[in-house]
């Protein structure tokens, strides 16, 4: 091998069993055939390699590392997923935990078009993490969202989205909301002199995505809110590159992959190495102590794939929602340090009499923090 591509497991298996289920593991994910089926050859240029497997903390839980060739990805998303976790995801009691991709590999990726300090540039905003919210509630008028956004912008906001749930019934109508939204965000821009940005949702059949990245960028807007597990992750690489865009990920439809912890992929895997080599700048992930269930040490892995070294991808932004409050800003800012963004959706629009007002709130207190 060549180029070795480690994928590292978590196997809930006893002990007895955990060296044969690493290399059922290796054989399913390369040739798929019965043992007696694998000549030497194949054996040398195909089949995945059991580097080691060691107990993880338990006595039926091993961590597994298996090698394969890294031509074997085709050096491209989709391929990789099939070759990493294609059909050992329909098993049980296995679950992906990391990825060791060869320079070769990280090469033919773009990822986040701005990352970190392409964003902060492009909002002039330096030394404190960023505040963001979202156009809720689905059902409201477009008259409503456009009071939000521009409320939002005056009050000195970074980023706007839409919610994950706001997708228009056709092209026209997702046009003309994007475009009015956008006009009421620039208006403000330009008596504030700062550069909030609005991030419409992509979310649509795959016929339409073109047309509605094109109504994007005629409004005026540099960027869009893409779920990659709804669109597909090679997808969202495909069009962030294409057009040069700002990509906000949410994690719309992976929460299957982290519900079992004895299945799936780690949150820190998925959302933060995957959607950044898929060219995303910000990564939203629910936060602990919100409406969702990740944990400490799962945002905190998450977040350091997305800021730490990946070959030469720039770092993307983690972005911690899902319930936030005014009052868990000094733990988030304590959690994440400076290089994150605050997602407050319903908390920022009800602390205060107006959006305006409960903005200047959330940013006087995430100035605070830093200081």
């Amino acid at each position: 091998m060549a180029e070795p591509l480690v994928a590292t497991y978590l196997l809930t298996r006893p002990a007895a069993e955990a060296a044969r289920a690493a290399r059922s593991v290796a054989v399913e994910q390369t040739v798929e055939v019965p043992e007696s089926l694998i000549t030497p050859d194949i054996e040398a240029r195909v089949v995945g390699r059991v580097l080691s497997v060691e107990p993880a903390g338990r006595a039926d839980l091993h961590r597994a590392r298996i090698c394969y060739d890294a031509a074997l990805s085709g050096f491209e998303l989709p391929r990789l997923l099939n070759l990493v976790y294609g059909n050992v995801s329909l098993q049980n009691g296995i679950r992906l935990v990391d990825l060791d991709l060869p320079a070769s590999f990280l090469a033919r990726f773009k990822g986040p078009n701005y990352g970190i300090a392409g964003l902060r540039r492009l909002l002039k905003v330096e030394g404190r993490p960023l505040l963001a919210t979202a156009l809720k509630p689905n059902g409201a008028p477009t008259s409503e969202f456009e009071a939000l956004a521009g409320d939002f912008a005056r009050g000195g906001g970074d980023l706007l989205k839409d919610d994950q749930n706001l997708c228009d019934a056709d092209v026209p109508a997702f046009a003309e909301r994007v475009r009015r939204v956008q006009a009421a965000v620039s208006e403000a821009n330009a008596k504030t002199g700062r550069n909030t940005l609005y991030c419409p949702i992509l979310c649509g059949p795959a016929h339409e995505l073109e047309d509605r990245v094109g109504a994007v960028l005629r409004a005026g807007a540099k960027g869009v809110l893409a779920p990659p597990f709804l669109l597909g992750l090679d997808t969202v690489r495909l069009l962030a590159e294409k057009h040069g865009l700002l990509v906000m990920a949410h994690p719309s439809f992976t929460g299957t992959f982290f519900s079992d912890r004895a299945h799936g992929m780690t949150p820190g895997l998925l959302l933060g190495t995957l959607f950044r080599l898929a060219g995303c700048d910000v990564s939203i992930f629910p936060n602990p102590g919100g409406r969702f269930g990740f944990t400490a040490e799962e945002c905190a892995d998450l977040s350091a794939r997305l800021t730490g070294p990946l070959g030469r991808l720039a770092p993307a932004f983690p972005a911690p929602a899902g319930g936030m409050t005014y009052e868990r800003l000094p733990d988030m800012a304590r959690d994440y340090g400076t290089d994150c963004v605050f997602l407050v959706g319903g908390g920022l629009l009800a602390h205060s009499k107006s959006v305006y007002d409960g903005t200047r709130a959330f940013l006087d207190a995430i100035g605070g923090l830093v200081k």
